[in-house]
């Protein structure tokens, strides 16, 4: 695994829509077209996880689950809203080849929007149960009618303050088996993994790898170009293709990390001049932690902190450091350093699964003092 500090970029999902007539939770009212469409994506992939309880809520279609509420809008102008019952929520717009469409409601719980006979994109709301745990998300179907529609589809994912989308290689590193997976990951929120000793970015949702389908259910070459929070899959079909062929970009949320206890909780002062620290003058401001002076200070503070937290050395030095580099020239005899540590259980994505882990997480703060 390896260790993340901020290698961070945004990307987004695709999505589009119909421009058929509105209709209820059944299929009353569907066009032929795209009752047919709906048919096709449901035999494909299956309904057993879909939620098809969509209720018509003000300009949305609101799909509730155990611990994600959907928002799907009327209007292909408009956009996707997850929203989980803890934690902040987060939406993916359409692509501009539906913006002037409007949602169309199959009886099994799936969105159509289609501008033309060219393309369609359906949506489902799904679940999944992983050993024991309810995953839920958005399934966004891409349905390519003929050779003459477009390769390329683009998914605008607007996120909170802190939010980013990262590829599985920037993640874990360019051998990681989760190749092809997308994360939303927030680079405000950070654990320390007990299992590497390493510090990650807290993973957010995640987007399932790329993958698409002829209408004889062969593989059709798809891959994902991920840009300025702009998630793009490129479907490689030809005019010798079997249509209708189906990409999907499937976006789901994870299940909720929590604190176990808190296994530290204190403060006390470092003497700057114990680790070599120049105290009063300016020049201390461009003055970084000696090799020796950082193993005083782990020594110092692994008497403070005991054995069961040394994870959390990593970030106490890195932190301490920058202190003693901007901060020294105030003068300060004393470092006064506040500290934390929460041990929680943390939900980390391996093996495309979400497996449950034990994390630290802390507060740490810096303070001069006489």
């Amino acid at each position: 695994m390896k260790k993340i500090l901020s290698c961070m970029i945004s990307i987004s999902l695709i999505v589009s829509s119909c421009g058929a007539a509105f209709a209820t939770e059944t299929n009353h009212g569907l066009q032929t077209f795209e009752q047919s469409q709906a048919e096709f994506v449901e035999t494909l992939v299956g309904t057993k996880d879909v939620n098809d309880e969509v209720d018509i809520h003000g300009d949305d279609l609101a799909i509730e689950g155990e611990g994600l509420k959907l928002e799907v809008p009327k209007k292909g102008s408009d956009q996707i809203s997850l929203e989980p019952f803890e934690g902040k929520g987060f939406s993916i717009g359409f692509p501009k080849d539906v913006e002037s469409t409007n949602a169309v409601v199959s009886d099994k719980g799936t969105i159509i929007y289609s501008e033309d006979d060219t393309v369609s994109i359906a949506v489902q709301a799904v679940q999944e149960e992983q050993d024991g745990l309810t995953i839920e998300g958005v399934r966004c179907m891409i349905v390519i009618n003929d050779a003459t529609a477009p390769k390329e589809y683009e998914f605008k994912y607007n996120l909170p303050k802190g939010y980013e989308l990262m590829t599985a290689e920037e993640y874990y590193g360019k051998e990681t088996e989760e190749k092809g997976w997308i994360y939303i990951v927030d680079k405000n929120n950070t654990y320390i993994d007990m299992e590497s000793d390493e510090e990650y970015l807290d993973i957010i949702a995640v987007i399932e790898p790329a993958w698409a389908k002829d209408a004889d259910g062969k593989i059709v070459n798809t891959s994902y170009i991920a840009s300025d929070n702009v998630l793009t899959q490129v479907v490689c079909f030809d005019k010798n293709s079997s249509f209708p062929i189906v990409a999907d970009p499937t976006t789901s949320t994870k299940p909720q990390n929590y604190k176990i206890e808190t296994v530290y909780s204190d403060s006390f002062k470092l003497n700057n001049a114990t680790l070599g620290l120049p105290g009063l003058s300016a020049s201390a401001a461009t003055t970084l932690l000696t090799k020796k002076a950082k193993e005083k200070a782990t020594t110092l503070i692994v008497s403070k902190l005991g054995s069961k937290v040394i994870p959390a050395l990593n970030w106490v030095l890195l932190g301490l450091s920058a202190y003693c580099t901007y901060q020294g020239y105030k003068g300060y005899t004393y470092t006064k350093v506040s500290l934390s540590c929460d041990e929680w259980a943390i939900y980390k994505h391996q093996g495309g699964r979400w497996v449950k882990g034990i994390g630290y997480k802390g507060n740490l703060s810096f303070k001069g003092s006489n």
